[in-house]
């Protein structure tokens, strides 16, 4: 009788699961960490740089050469760590969400441009040199592949 219930359960239970993930309408770039220093430092201190996130974002844009489109950003002002957050991005997209790289450059602009995959969604980091102030400007881009 066990064994009935569960050949009977069995397919309920999947397609809950898969309900319950395709619910799932968090835009990718809100999925991802951001690192606790730059929460506690961050929005204020890149808002005072609004030149250097233009210049990023069209340093991105010719980067990307049309094959993606940003769709939504995020700016982060912190001292110059962007290995680790690089990597802690790279853990959890690559481990929790299943995805991949699909790029990791160095620019004459930046020091790092990574883009991932996950599923049907891309995110690339960028991290920029020192601001004027000293800290680093890191970019968090939601991109559509065109």
């Amino acid at each position: 009788m066990s064994r009935y219930l569960i050949a009977l359960m069995l397919p309920v239970l999947l397609a809950l699961a898969c309900a319950a993930h395709a619910a799932d309408k968090t835009p990718l770039i809100d999925k991802i960490p951001v690192d606790n220093d730059l929460k506690a430092a961050n929005n204020a201190t890149a808002a005072q740089f609004p030149a250097q996130q233009e210049a990023m974002l069209q340093d991105l844009n010719a980067y990307l050469k049309g094959k993606y489109q940003v769709v939504d950003k995020r700016f982060y002002a912190f001292q110059l760590k962007g290995f680790l957050i690089k990597d802690e991005i790279n853990d959890f997209i690559v481990d929790k969400l299943k995805g991949e790289s699909v790029s990791d450059d160095v620019t004459p602009e930046y020091s790092s441009v990574t883009i991932w995959k996950a599923g049907n969604e891309y995110f690339a980091f960028v991290q920029a040199g020192a601001l004027p102030d000293g800290n680093g400007l890191y970019g968090y881009f939601e991109l559509k592949k065109d």
